[in-house]
């Protein structure tokens, strides 16, 4: 019906099926990635799911360098801010960014206290291990980067989403922001 396709176009609906959780006093859209949050926590432990560092990354450790684990509470208490890279090796844009990011990174993490985690969106591990050699922060590659580009709407690649120590988004426009504002990080 013409109401049907209304709420759809609205909503931004880009398939089915499509659940959205939306303030009963408002009616705003408060997440738009209930399916994912579903089905990653189909208990709802963590329901009303929000739009914070540990849900939007949906797991307790990342990789370092060396293939090691690292909490990703100890990051969060050690830094100010923890930025979630989006980025593949397939991607040119993001070929073209990532040296400009790894500058900034280099030039400005242990003063502006941050860390950068790379999550992959590469098509394979074999691809996702030939692009982080070019990374000097932390990464993690598996399903679960799907559902974190989801939880921050991921329009494309390369993203860049800035979380403050408390864990909250800050920014998903760190690549615009870094290209016209390096030193106006955060972003807030």
């Amino acid at each position: 019906s013409e109401s049907v396709k209304i709420i759809a176009s609205t909503l931004q609906v880009k398939g089915i099926p499509a659940l959205f959780l939306m303030d009963a006093k408002t009616g705003e859209v408060v997440r738009s990635d209930v399916i994912d949050n579903i089905v990653s926590d189909p208990k709802a432990e963590r329901f009303p799911w929000p739009l914070n560092l540990p849900n939007v990354l949906g797991v307790d450790t990342v990789t370092n360098k060396l293939g090691e684990a690292v909490k990703v509470a100890d990051l969060m208490a050690k830094n100010d801010y923890t930025l979630l890279y989006f980025s593949a090796g397939w991607c040119g844009p993001c070929q073209q960014f990532t040296p400009l990011l790894s500058e900034f990174y280099q030039a400005n993490k242990e003063q502006k206290k941050f860390e950068i985690i790379f999550l992959s969106l590469d098509r394979s591990e074999a691809d996702y291990k030939t692009y982080y050699e070019h990374h000097p922060w932390l990464s993690h590659y598996g399903p679960s980067v799907q559902s974190s580009a989801q939880a921050i709407g991921l329009e494309g690649i390369p993203t860049l989403a800035v979380f403050d120590k408390a864990g909250e988004l800050v920014t998903a426009d760190g690549v615009e922001n870094l290209m016209e504002d390096a030193e106006g990080f955060p972003w807030a």
